[in-house]
């Protein structure tokens, strides 16, 4: 990595780590916009992250938001929730790379499930007296753990997709944009004047 990317790198990395660390933020403090506030959309800088600079600085990522909204937010049960999520990020790829097709769908059904039952246990440990959990109240919510994880999964590939096509194809297109200009300013192509 030269000089330039690894300033690219820390910046893209700060701006994750705001956008994250705001919504979640944003989240807890406005009801209306409650859908922040379980930390899978900020989880989801993460992938980005991973695609955009590497593992390391994701991880990085995921640790400092991690520590600002234990910091940050009143409701520590949402730590949880993101750390589950944004920890997902890293799982997925090696997931993914099972190449048995029903042993890959079973590998992130069991981590859907053990992730459901992190959540279900904290949700007991948190708010021990608001909830109490019939038997079929909990195998409805590891149904629907199993369900949101699954949903997560093909967003997690939306998003991804989504990046590299929108994103990383203007950025291409502007360097593209940059050479032709590049090229006529020295009159390289004619044999002209340098610049």
């Amino acid at each position: 990595m030269n000089n330039n990317e690894n300033i690219k790198g820390i910046a893209l990395m700060a701006t994750f780590l705001a956008l994250g660390v705001s919504l979640i933020f944003l989240g807890n403090m406005f009801p209306f916009i409650s859908i922040f506030k379980n930390g899978g959309v900020s989880a989801l800088f993460i992938s980005i992250a991973i695609y955009e600079t590497n593992r390391k600085s994701a991880l990085a990522l995921y640790i400092a938001t991690l520590i600002l909204i234990g910091i940050l937010i009143p409701v520590k049960f949402y730590i949880i929730t993101y750390a589950l999520m944004g920890g997902y990020n890293f799982l997925k790829d090696y997931l993914d790379s099972i190449s048995n097709k029903y042993v890959k769908y079973l590998s992130k059904i069991a981590t859907f499930f053990i992730g459901g039952a992190i959540i279900i246990l904290s949700a007991k440990l948190f708010f021990i007296d608001i909830i109490t959990f019939k038997a079929y109240t909990t195998i409805i919510l590891f149904i629907g753990a199993i369900f949101v994880g699954m949903l997560y999964d093909i967003i997690i590939v939306q998003v991804a997709e989504w990046y590299k096509r929108a994103i990383k194809r203007d950025t291409s297109a502007t360097a593209n944009t940059r050479k032709d200009i590049d090229i006529k300013l020295s009159g390289e192509e004619n044999g002209d004047e340098k610049r």
